[in-house]
């Protein structure tokens, strides 16, 4: 293990404390302040790749139901454990579309109507994270998917992060291959890495329209 390995599971550990700190309560305010300043983010995308949330993670999946109401097309990961990749693939609202994996994480099940996404063809992807900091480091689960597949041929796409105010930290300790997030998005605010200080949803949306 590395000295920065070292440090990641070191935080890992300190995250996992917190998020068993957190009540239900404030789990589910959080989630909903940061949905809230999500959606004013995505008035003009036409396709998103979301996640299904983990219980420590910011619940985004109210975002599904508002994106599919509003014509915007909703991918989920999909994950070859064995090949260690990842893909979009469609999600058209029906949870019945989506099965359990191993790790406990709900996907897409492998079916025929089944369509998969080119990277590119997202116009964002919305990340969750163990940790965040100000300058768009993100802290992943150990596994490196979403490092490897923001990392593709996404073009401009923006990776927007998830985050609890508990998972905001000074420095996130980083590697080469760690892909950091465009946007930062907590219930105090949506950050912008290089921009100056938090900005809310609608001045974000007016700076980053595509």
């Amino acid at each position: 293990m590395t000295p920065i390995s070292g440090e990641k599971e070191a935080l890992r550990a300190e995250m996992r404390q917190r998020a068993g700190s957190q009540s239900l309560e404030d789990h589910k305010a959080e989630s909903d302040a940061v949905c809230a300043r999500i959606v004013g983010l995505l008035g003009s995308c036409r396709r998103v790749l979301l996640y299904a949330p983990l219980a420590d993670e910011v619940d985004v999946w109210p975002l599904a139901a508002w994106m599919l109401a509003r014509d915007i097309e909703v991918a989920l990961p999909m994950v070859d454990w064995e090949r260690e990749q990842m893909v979009a693939a469609s999600y058209w609202g029906d949870e019945s579309e989506l099965e359990t994996t191993g790790p406990g994480i709900r996907q897409p099940k492998a079916s025929e109507e089944l369509d998969v996404y080119e990277s590119a063809s997202l116009d964002a992807v919305i990340v969750p994270g163990v940790a965040f900091d100000a300058t768009g480091g993100r802290l992943g689960r150990g596994g490196g998917y979403y490092d490897r597949y923001l990392s593709g041929p996404i073009g401009s796409v923006r990776a927007i992060g998830a985050g609890f105010t508990h998972q905001v930290v000074d420095n996130v300790p980083r590697e080469p291959h760690d892909r950091m997030v465009d946007v930062l998005v907590t219930p105090a605010g949506v950050l912008m890495p290089g921009a100056a200080g938090v900005v809310d949803s609608d001045q974000a949306q007016a700076g980053e329209a595509r």
